[in-house]
């Protein structure tokens, strides 16, 4: 009986341990894909922004935002404020700073100019309890 109940326990270990690292490589490579994704958006507007041509650049975000696993896509000016989204309603509004997804660039008094892949990705719950992944790509300015 001991032995049968010994057995029961490195099993159930052994189970969550496998568990704990396949979780570990799927959130990997959702992230490797949202970040690739990420930088579709930002090459794929980067013409249209050189041009100024907000119009393109909002034709390209909902076209890419229609995409099946992708909730909002949303380009912010420095001050926080939402200059295009996939969501109209939200344009002109500013972003919370200390909104979860904000916190880790935005915890100290100047923001981390250059945050690191770590620092651009986040995984919160929603309050309807789905798990989000949310990304952040800084589109630098550039001479043309």
């Amino acid at each position: 009986m001991g032995l049968g109940l010994g057995a029961a326990v490195v099993l159930l270990a052994a189970g969550w341990w496998g568990l704990t690292v396949q979780r570990r490589q799927m959130t990997a490579l959702v992230q490797l894909g949202a970040e690739h994704g990420a930088l579709i958006v930002r090459s794929a507007t980067r013409d249209a922004m050189s041009r100024n041509d907000p119009d393109a650049v909002q034709r390209i975000l909902e076209s890419v935002g229609a995409q099946r696993g992708i909730e909002r896509i949303r380009i912010l000016d420095k001050q926080g404020r939402i200059v295009r989204s996939t969501d109209p309603s939200e344009m002109g509004r500013t972003v919370d700073r200390r909104a979860e997804q904000c916190t880790v660039c935005h915890a100290a008094d100047q923001p981390l100019e250059n945050p690191g892949r770590a620092d651009r990705m986040r995984v919160f719950e929603k309050a309807s309890g789905e798990r989000v992944l949310a990304v952040v790509e800084p589109i630098p300015n550039e001479p043309d």
